[in-house]
């Protein structure tokens, strides 16, 4: 929920009074993890670099939390008004034109984040939301990185600030893609991790999230008596907060 701009106090200075909505939006937190064992024999033959392999499981955490993402976008799911997450008629989040980033089509961005207003108002507030980030499938990262760097080129001053940010992502299917406000614009899309080091186990936090790699002990499982083993476990949910924070593209 959010309440538009601030109301002018009136001569005695009361401030008006507004009772907030319904928060909204929540994730399922998803847990994802792997075993991963070695014999004795072979750590004594020096078969294995234990650095290597601790960066790749790093390296499929992070993959997960990716492929999580865009299943999630693609799903485009049920908001908790029961309308999806982006709908043209509901939401009014989807630009009207489908195809690669153009000017035309980034300029129907600008438009449709521009036209989104507060809810909550007895009169609608346009809340000046405008896209930072633009991720795209890997086939249209060159369209899009063309023309970021065309409207801000490198080396500019202050042009990172002011410009777009383009995310290119290869497992993106199909040709739509996706606009998602600056940061600290408003709640946006997130990916949300239990906090392992709160004393409430529905503590969260964002936006790191951290797996967690634990040497485990051979007396858990008999079978693993003459090895070692390591276990890396991840605990995250994803949600969009905020429907009007982002924008995908028309599909042909």
């Amino acid at each position: 929920a959010d309440s538009g701009v601030l109301s002018q106090t009136d001569e005695n200075g009361e401030f008006p009074q507004e009772t907030p909505g319904e928060l909204g939006e929540r994730g399922q937190v998803k847990s994802f993890g792997k075993i991963w064992g070695v014999t004795r024999q072979v750590l004594l033959a020096g078969g294995i670099d234990w650095l290597q392999q601790a960066n790749d499981l790093g390296r499929a955490a992070a993959r997960t939390i990716g492929a999580e993402l865009v299943a999630y976008l693609e799903s485009n799911p049920t908001m908790i008004d029961t309308n999806a997450l982006y709908d043209a008629v509901n939401h009014l989040n989807i630009t009207p034109t489908a195809g690669a980033p153009s000017a035309a089509t980034i300029r129907e961005v600008y438009t449709t984040l521009g036209n989104q207003t507060d809810r909550s108002s007895a009169n609608p507030t346009k809340l000046n939301l405008q896209p930072g980030v633009l991720l795209v499938p890997a086939d249209l990262a060159f369209d899009a990185l063309t023309l970021r760097n065309a409207a801000w080129p490198p080396g500019i001053q202050g042009g990172d600030d002011l410009g777009l940010s383009v995310v290119s992502d290869s497992r993106l299917d199909g040709s739509a893609w996706y606009s998602f406000t600056r940061p600290g614009t408003g709640p946006g899309l997130c990916v949300l991790g239990i906090d392992p080091g709160s004393s409430d186990p529905y503590a969260v936090k964002r936006p790191s999230i951290e797996p967690v790699i634990q040497l485990m002990d051979a007396a858990q499982d008999p079978g693993w008596a003459d090895a070692e083993f390591w276990k890396i476990t991840l605990d995250f949910a994803i949600a969009c907060l905020d429907w009007r924070t982002t924008t995908r593209t028309a599909t042909a």
